[in-house]
């Protein structure tokens, strides 16, 4: 289903943005884009390189806050790639591929600062065409929580096929890292001068504890829905809506380390269990596993889970089976018994 369309707008001048609309962030993306040229100005001039021989463990001045979870440290990937992992259980991890590299780069360049966090990729190495090209990316994350990606020279004998952006959210269901959410850039709007910048929404669903508060969160792209079983609020951006209201939102009990309970044969990736989640476990999983793109229509999927599809296939074999095998028994016995009685 389409859940909002795309709509383009003039920002300024000459330059065209389009917004989009996705699970906790809006994205503008603007061609030939202008950005604080400041910031990019301080990045050049930063003293702070890094060879890229190997990953390297970043502690920002302030806390990050991607999908509105906080994070104290960063991962800065020589291949494009910046990522984020809590210790806190409930905490999913977070993976932004500014542009992704099948080799290292040369170095990394890095500006630590009071209200943002910049890295720039200089020298990445792109394969396309059984050919190398040099790609220049800058990454910056801010304090309130915006991310902006920056491709500032893409060469355009890349095939569009081998360009790579994305953010990802992961978490931990049923004991296994799942993936909840993904932004993607297409690859072929990735070039020289576009600028990206993900805003978080004043409004999400998830984040709201309450019947009425949950239905103002509703925005005209946006709705959402509030559960009363489970005294959670989620919206069209979950694959799952549906099918959950469908089944009074009823899901399974999930424990304290995200893991389902074992009593429960589905997990919460079966709506129709009779027990509920905490509001605090439910937020992520509720808005979970939504693939949007930044090209076009922002296109939902609204399928249902495949381990739901076949759990009930299998109550329904079973409720055939069983009695069938119960008749053949008692057959064979009463077969028996006559032959016994016979001799």
């Amino acid at each position: 289903m389409i859940l909002a369309e795309t709509s383009a707008k003039k920002v300024g001048g000459n330059e065209t943005c389009e917004e989009h609309y996705h699970y906790y962030y809006n994205s503008i993306v603007c061609m030939n884009g202008m950005f604080n040229k400041d910031v990019v100005d301080k990045v050049d001039d930063s003293d702070f390189k890094f060879v890229c021989r190997q990953q390297l463990n970043i502690t920002p001045n302030f806390k990050l806050k991607p999908y509105g979870n906080e994070y104290n440290s960063i991962t800065v990937h020589p291949n494009g790639i910046v990522e984020m992992k809590s210790s806190e259980k409930s905490i999913a991890d977070v993976s932004i591929s500014a542009i992704v590299s099948k080799s290292n780069c040369e170095y990394i360049q890095l500006l630590n600062t009071d209200t943002f966090v910049a890295i720039k990729w200089p020298l990445l190495t792109i394969d396309s065409r059984g050919k190398y090209f040099i790609a220049k990316v800058i990454l910056v994350m801010y304090s309130d929580g915006r991310l902006v990606i920056i491709y500032e020279d893409i060469p355009t004998e890349i095939d569009s096929n081998d360009l790579i952006s994305e953010m990802k959210l992961y978490g931990t269901l049923r004991g296994e890292h799942q993936l909840y959410n993904s932004i993607n850039v297409p690859g072929n709007m990735i070039k020289t001068g576009v600028v990206v910048q993900l805003r978080p929404t004043e409004k999400y669903c998830s984040k709201e504890t309450s019947k009425q508060a949950c239905i103002d969160a509703s925005t005209p792209d946006v709705v959402c829905y509030w559960c009363n079983d489970s005294s959670v609020c989620t919206s069209t951006f979950d694959q799952y809506t549906q099918f959950w209201l469908e089944n009074n939102c009823k899901i399974a009990v999930m424990g304290e380390d995200n893991k389902g309970d074992s009593s429960s044969s589905t997990s919460n990736l079966n709506p129709t269990e009779t027990t509920s989640t905490s509001p605090e476990t439910s937020n992520q999983q509720l808005e979970a596993t939504t693939k949007t793109s930044m090209s076009g229509d922002t296109v939902m999927s609204s399928t249902t889970s495949p381990l739901s599809v076949q759990n009930k296939k299998s109550s329904i074999l079973l409720f055939i089976i069983v009695p069938v095998v119960c008749l053949l028994v008692l057959l064979i016995m009463l077969a028996i018994w006559y032959l016994t009685r016979k001799n």
